[in-house]
């Protein structure tokens, strides 16, 4: 029997055989063969992202694959958190941005510390075709970081076009002075009102904007009645508020009176203004924005019980003119949540276009001027769901859940669950799009592990679990059921309130398989690991683990201690200990 070589396949097999591998398999495996290859794999370069290099082949593409490939790749991802630090070492200290990739055109940078976000904004000038970068960064910079950071992306000559700047304590914009900046779509997190009076004007040609305010006030500036923002080409405007009342009512309505080119807005906040679910003063509002044709909103507003009643009937009915339904036919959905001594009343535009959603199981009973109350999410990627320590069926809880299915993180908080004879009335959908899992304790016990191991069954690609210890080793117990779930785990938080064993941390090691980081949030440092040979051992089981964190507040001497411990028993090791004030953090060299 005559026998056929790879390279006689054609090119349509060919690629139908790489869409079965990782691209970075591909090309560790296939690349360099010949010419042939190389040219069929061309697909395969155009985007990397480093995290997804196996740790065992990382040196190889620093050396040998990226040099060949650079000229080919247009988007790069490199994400400090997920990469071991000798990964980040060898690949700052091997590659020269400019000169490995000078043809790049998209570059993500997430949780980069300082001196790599440094090194890179320094090339921002030299990757002439580089027009979209995007940095997320959640730890404290500190102001000089901040500015030279905006310096380098709105006062240098660059090619960027689009911009995304998220840091979760938001920049501060006071040292930055006019711009000829080319950037047409900005999403930015900003400290303050203040800031975003600044930032317009910094972006004479922005057309889609994206603001995060994530502090209150000062409103000084926006109450001023002269008032004039020069940004004559925005079209596309969004606005969120974290905190309550960064801006009243009656200050949006003077910043979108001068927005008068505007065709979509779009604005999530937190409030106490009543005004903010008054139909008839967003109708005000909105008639005077004479091109739009597009209006999103939603809003979270608290009140105090004693002093205000929101009734749902009132707020549709002030939603429900002819200017809402007939001439734009914008509807709206709202539910109303008694929570003690406070309401809070949601309301939102129907479809809901935003990627993150607060919920409580009172989803169910929402109330809406639109014609289909048993709405979907679709377009939803985080849901933050509150059971607030209440009974909950876990009819109900489906019933809710199965409204965003398309979900990427799931959130749960205080949950209760407790048997009900209908709940078998309801299933769960599958959730294939879910990867990361968080569970808080509740009050009241653990969380009932049918039903968890039930919601794992649904989450087959599931990569990332917060969960407490107790029920993770009450999990193990179900292992025949879950165990094709938990190997694909590889990154896992862990809520330690008590001691945690050996044998259990040899039992996880077995079912999690391919675990690469790690982390332990514990009350007591001497009671959940009583010494530094644990933390070895611990590191011995896991295989393919890069990274371990032990998260303990108010224990300074006590973790610079277990530091010095872990250090002296790992001299031989390729692991290395450091202790940054929050974590303990044992990652490879």
């Amino acid at each position: 029997m005559e026998q056929s070589s790879l390279e006689q396949l054609p090119d349509e097999i060919l690629i139908d055989i790489c869409y079965y591998l990782s691209s970075y398999e591909m090309l560790y495996s296939f690349y360099h063969i010949n010419s042939r290859l190389n040219r069929t794999l061309t697909h395969f370069k155009h985007g990397v992202h480093l995290s997804q290099i196996p740790s065992m082949q990382f040196e190889t593409y620093c050396q040998q694959i990226f040099p060949s490939i650079g000229y080919d790749v247009h988007s790069l991802i490199i994400h400090n958190k997920e990469l071991a630090k000798y990964q980040i070492k060898l690949f700052t200290s091997k590659i020269e941005l400019d000169q490995i990739f000078p043809y790049l055109e998209h570059l993500t940078l997430l949780e980069c510390d300082c001196d790599t976000l440094i090194l890179y904004l320094t090339k921002l000038t030299l990757l002439n075709d580089l027009i979209e970068l995007n940095i997320e960064y959640n730890e404290i910079i500190s102001v000089d970081m901040q500015t030279y950071l905006l310096q380098n992306i709105f006062l240098t000559q660059n090619s960027l076009i689009e911009v995304s700047l998220t840091s979760f304590h938001g920049f501060s914009l006071s040292k930055l002075s006019d711009s000829s900046t080319k950037i047409n779509n900005l999403t930015i997190s900003l400290k303050n009102i203040s800031d975003m009076f600044m930032l317009f004007d910094l972006i004479p040609n922005i057309q889609h904007l994206n603001i995060h305010i994530r502090y209150n006030g000062p409103f000084s500036k926006i109450r001023c009645s002269n008032l004039t923002i020069k940004v004559p080409y925005l079209v596309d405007f969004h606005l969120k508020t974290t905190f309550e009342d960064a801006i009243q009512f009656s200050e949006l309505q003077l910043l979108t009176d001068n927005l008068p080119t505007l065709h979509s807005l779009s604005i999530e906040t937190y409030t106490r203004d009543l005004n903010y679910v008054k139909g008839n003063r967003w109708q005000s509002l909105l008639v005077n924005l004479t091109k739009l044709y597009k209006f999103h909103c939603s809003i979270r507003l608290r009140f105090v019980i004693d002093d205000k009643c929101i009734y749902a009937d009132d707020v549709l009915t002030s939603f429900s003119s002819d200017f809402w339904l007939i001439e734009k036919q914008w509807y709206v959905n709202c539910y109303l949540l008694n929570d003690g001594k406070y309401g809070k009343f949601y309301l939102h535009t129907v479809p809901y276009v935003y990627e993150t959603f607060d919920a409580s199981i009172f989803v169910n009973n929402c109330e809406s001027t639109y014609f289909d109350v048993n709405l979907t999410y679709p377009k939803v990627r985080q849901l933050n769901f509150d059971g607030r320590d209440e009974d909950l069926f876990k009819s109900s809880f489906y019933l809710m859940l199965n409204k965003f299915y398309n979900i990427r993180e799931l959130k749960l908080d205080r949950l209760y669950i407790v048997s009900n004879p209908d709940d078998q009335s309801v299933s769960l959908h599958l959730l294939p799009k879910l990867i990361k899992l968080s569970l808080y304790t509740t009050t009241r016990g653990y969380i009932n592990i049918d039903f968890l191991t039930e919601l794992l069954l649904m989450a087959p690609n599931l990569s990332s679990l917060f969960i407490s210890y107790t029920e993770l080793v009450q999990l193990t117990e179900r292992l025949e059921q879950i165990s094709h779930t938990f190997r694909r785990i590889y990154q896992l938080e862990v809520l330690a309130c008590r001691e945690v064993r050996l044998n259990d941390i040899k039992l996880l090691s077995k079912i999690i398989v391919n675990l690469r980081w790690i982390k332990f949030h514990v009350k007591n440092i001497e009671r959940t690991f009583s010494d530094g040979l644990f933390v070895c051992d611990v590191l011995n089981c896991f295989k393919s683990l890069t990274t371990l964190e032990i998260a303990c507040h108010g224990s300074c001497t006590k973790m610079k201690a277990l530091e010095r411990n872990i250090n002296s028993l790992l001299k031989d090791s390729r692991f290395f200990a450091e202790y940054d004030g929050k974590s303990l953090v044992l990652c490879v060299q």
